[in-house]
């Protein structure tokens, strides 16, 4: 992600070996952190529909895919994943080369990790809660476990690891080091 300027950023990528740059996205928006597919032909991202100049974000935020090859050879626009119309998305991580996982927060309390299939468009839902606030999502191909970091409205931090292969969940409790207490949003990745 490369940043413009207030409301507007861009999708870069760098080819290591020829130390070379090219950009992915057509235009520019209000991108979420890109997330490659198993296959790297694929990314996935959300993205705020409308933000003024306000520095206000005015809209919703929806899932987006992008494909590397074609967007390596000349700069693409986004395609639209999942239009947000009342919720909002957000976290997208590829969990295989058909199926994007990603938060789902509808206007009353209610937050959800979700997968949809790109060939089917069938979603389906992989956690629920009422009770916590989501931050990040990362997920671990060789263990097929997603981690999702949340917090709770007293402000306490949690990880819950929701193994896929069989739905069972476990929740641990974050315990900062003296003098990151305060900090409430907390953001992991899975080694690879």
């Amino acid at each position: 992600q490369r940043y413009i300027g207030l409301c507007e950023n861009e999708i870069w990528a760098k080819d290591l070996e020829e130390n070379r740059e090219y950009l992915l996205t057509k235009t520019s928006g209000i991108y979420g952190t890109p997330s490659w597919s198993p296959n790297g032909q694929q990314l996935a991202f959300s993205n705020v529909t409308h933000c003024s100049m306000k520095s206000d974000f005015q809209g919703c935020r929806d899932i987006r895919t992008l494909n590397f090859a074609l967007a390596k050879s000349e700069p693409q626009d986004p395609q639209i994943l999942k239009s947000c119309k009342g919720e909002n998305y957000s976290a997208a991580v590829w969990l295989d080369n058909q199926r994007v996982a990603f938060f789902e927060k509808s206007s009353g309390r209610e937050s959800r990790v979700v997968a949809l299939n790109q060939k089917t468009g069938k979603l389906e839902q992989l956690y629920q809660t009422s009770r916590f606030e989501f931050d990040s999502l990362s997920y671990s191909q060789m263990l097929n476990t997603l981690a999702v970091t949340q917090h709770n409205l007293e402000l306490k931090a949690s990880m819950l690891l929701l193994d896929l292969n069989d739905g069972k969940s476990e929740l641990i409790e974050l315990k900062p080091p003296a003098g990151y207490s305060s900090i409430v949003s907390w953001y992991f990745e899975w080694h690879p």
